[in-house]
């Protein structure tokens, strides 16, 4: 894209501040973000949201070895873990309220949303169940270890499927950004 996607202007915030707010006013009652090596300016661009940054040094990090990093920084008494990429600016603070109301619900289980039979994100994990990574190379293995304790819940929230990955993905969440705030 030639530029960090998370730093993209979405409105008047960056598309990483589109998806911490969700997140925030979703109920995620703490937010931990890992960040690499060259996450200084995302850093810089969230300054004054109220979350904890902890730092994945290694620049050819994947997403399991920034999970294992954000788990040690979580208080002990933490039930549940939300994870999911931080380019995901559509997503709405009530998709994760549904999420979260259906983990407390159903404990023990991985709770994950799905739009139109898409499969997305954030997933909201056990802790236990997250702690598998510490024997488990990927997240993927983890889900997989035991698939019927994943439950899938339908949500009518184009978000959770909407990440950015090129420049056609972020012109489409402009334009429905646009068009969710009447612009």
């Amino acid at each position: 894209m030639g530029r960090c996607k998370h730093l993209l202007p979405l409105g008047d915030r960056p598309v990483i501040s589109r998806f911490l707010e969700a997140l925030q006013k979703g109920g995620a009652e703490e937010i931990v973000l890992v960040l690499s090596p060259r996450g200084a300016e995302i850093r810089e661009a969230i300054r004054d949201l109220p979350v904890t940054v902890v730092w994945n040094l290694d620049p050819e990090a994947d997403m399991a070895s920034s999970l294992r990093i954000g788990l040690k920084s979580l208080p002990a008494d933490c039930e549940g873990i939300l994870t999911g990429p931080g380019d995901l600016p559509l997503l709405t603070s009530g998709t994760v309220s549904l999420l979260i109301e259906r983990f407390r619900g159903d404990l023990g289980r991985i709770i994950q949303p799905v739009f139109r039979g898409k499969k997305g994100h954030p997933l909201l994990f056990p802790r236990a169940v997250l702690e598998e990574l510490h024997d488990l190379p990927t997240l993927r293995e983890v889900i997989g270890r035991d698939p019927g304790r994943v439950v899938r819940i339908p949500v009518e929230d184009t978000g959770v499927v909407s990440d950015i990955d090129t420049p056609e993905d972020y012109e489409r969440a402009k334009k429905m950004w646009r068009w969710r705030s009447g612009l």
